[in-house]
């Protein structure tokens, strides 16, 4: 094997370990969740190994009499590499708006397609089928039977109609208050996210205290979250951290009903984490 050779088969064979590494400490420190969801995970500790296994495959290949030389080889190896040493940042809530995102905001659909286009509009699939019958059942002993899952989720108090959702929750309580807005129709709330407002479909006394929305890759991010109703809304710092109390409201918006927080309170809020990853 002559010293060319040997150099482009160590090149190859560093560039396949060191690509791996970096996949695999990404996986583990959560660096990826950055630009994937988490159901991609197994993935890249897959992709790691099969580089690792490149590695040594290409190590083994130095007993050989005879490497091919391919400099493009080298090349293609070494680009995604670069690309990772650079360094990590969140794509900030301001660079973002609900314009190109209407499967996640009745606000950013033409009215004609936003009850279509909304999942959270759409009255789920138990609630369907009811209109004639609804009255000839005990709806007491049908709650009993099938609680919503609501019910069991942390910061629920039927007793006080409040919810208090916390840093975790705060996806499957936006979801939930979505799809049953009737459910919560007075209840109090209280909720923290980043100052977000959109003039295209927001009015100006109206905010989102939202959290980024990733349901496949950094691409598709939309901030998210409900819509409050505060007559200084236009004079809150887009980005800011807070937390907001309010009784919940069911509005509408084209004719469609939208749950909405009348804001009785808003203070400042330690920084959260941003993302947040629909386990569907």
């Amino acid at each position: 094997m002559t010293k060319k050779e040997r150099i482009q088969l160590y090149t190859e064979a560093a560039a396949c370990a060191v690509f791996g590494f970096f996949i695999l400490k990404s996986a583990v420190e959560g660096g990826y969740l950055l630009y994937v969801t988490p159901r991609i995970k197994p993935w890249l500790i897959f992709t790691a190994v099969i580089m690792f296994l490149w590695s040594f495959s290409a190590f083994k290949s130095s007993a050989e009499s005879h490497y091919p030389l391919s400099p493009a080889s080298v090349f293609v190896l070494l680009i995604p590499l670069v690309l990772m040493l650079l360094p990590l940042e969140k794509t900030g809530i301001d660079k973002l708006s609900f314009a190109g995102s209407p499967a996640f905001s009745a606000r950013s659909a033409p009215p004609a397609l936003a009850e279509i286009m909304n999942p959270f509009l759409n009255p789920p699939a138990e609630n369907k089928g009811f209109s004639v019958q609804k009255k000839e059942i005990d709806e007491d002993a049908l709650l009993q039977k099938t609680p919503k899952s609501y019910t069991k989720l942390k910061g629920y108090d039927a007793e006080n109609r409040s919810i208090s959702a916390d840093n975790e929750d705060f996806l499957d309580w936006t979801d939930a208050v979505y799809k049953y807005p009737a459910d919560f129709d007075g209840w109090h709330i209280e909720i923290t996210g980043m100052i977000f407002y959109d003039s295209q479909f927001m009015n100006e006394n109206e905010f989102i205290p939202a959290r980024l929305l990733m349901v496949c890759c950094a691409a598709d991010l939309v901030p998210y979250g409900l819509i409050c109703r505060y007559d200084n809304a236009h004079n809150l710092e887009k980005g800011k951290w807070v937390t907001v109390r309010g009784t919940l409201s069911v509005g509408t918006y084209h004719g469609n009903p939208e749950p909405q927080i009348l804001v009785e309170s808003i203070t400042q809020a330690e920084r959260a984490e941003e993302y947040v990853y629909p386990s569907r």
